[in-house]
């Protein structure tokens, strides 16, 4: 007589942490799938051009008006409070995303690597449709007093880079992940209130007009919220279904 001895569900080895190599992997068919969407777009990539543009548009009208409020809003109170975006928005906040993932993967603290993931991938695809967006629209900034019509297709230099705004951009694709991710009606309402604040740090520093940052908080909530997701979907594609249910070891023990 022989009595076989299994355990299903003891599993000595557990589920470690995807590895450095598999979230650059994933990190990059992310970008490779959202550029696909925007050279290619499907249904609802078209409907998120067009609500961008028509928000954009619609904030146009109210370019100018919102610049004189800006500029009669002037107060040692309000220079200091504002100076936040020296730092808030842009390639320095990568370092503190990067903190995060590196923590989560040096712990093997799987749920901070996979947010650290998440945002560094959203901050890094904002910065890329920045630039390009950027440097073809070619939109002067207000400061140069030449109106919110004022365009230079191809241009590089600050002067003439205004549309849309980066650090809005930036700021609303991390509000977006972080909303995504947590699901928490406190972290989503700082985060995107940490956003809206970059956003009127731009347009108090005459840098950036109305629409500007109307139409990068548009794109930057659509590539946070995208590539979290996308992310998502391809850490669960790895994992093999049914593997939790399988015997890890089996004992045979004869009885006579």
């Amino acid at each position: 007589m022989v009595f076989l001895l299994q355990a299903a569900e003891f599993n000595l080895h557990a589920q470690q942490p995807p590895q450095f190599s598999d979230d650059v992997k994933n990190a990059g068919k992310t970008a490779s799938e959202l550029f696909d969407r925007t050279f290619s777009p499907d249904k609802e990539a078209l409907e998120i051009t067009l609500l961008s543009l028509l928000a954009a548009g619609g904030a146009s009208f109210a370019d100018e008006t919102v610049r004189e409020f800006w500029k009669n809003s002037k107060s040692p109170f309000l220079d200091k409070f504002f100076s936040f975006d020296e730092f808030y928005g842009n390639h320095y906040t990568m370092i503190p995303l990067a903190g995060i993932y590196t923590y989560g993967l040096s712990a093997k603290d799987q749920a901070s690597q996979s947010v650290g993931l998440k945002l560094m991938t959203a901050s890094f695809l904002s910065i890329c449709y920045n630039v390009i967006i950027k440097t073809s629209a070619g939109r002067s900034r207000p400061f140069r007093d030449k109106g919110n019509t004022d365009f230079n297709p191809f241009s590089f230099s600050f002067e003439q880079t205004s549309f849309p705004s980066g650090h809005t951009t930036f700021t609303f694709a991390i509000a977006a992940v972080l909303e995504q991710e947590y699901r928490s009606a406190g972290i989503t309402a700082a985060a995107y209130t940490a956003a809206v604040l970059t956003a009127m740090a731009r347009m108090y520093h005459d840098v950036h007009w109305l629409s500007d940052t109307v139409f990068g908080a548009v794109i930057g909530y659509y590539i946070g919220k995208f590539a979290a997701e996308e992310l998502d979907r391809l850490q669960k594609k790895e994992i093999v279904p049914g593997s939790a249910s399988r015997p890890f070891f089996s004992v045979t023990i004869p009885l006579r």
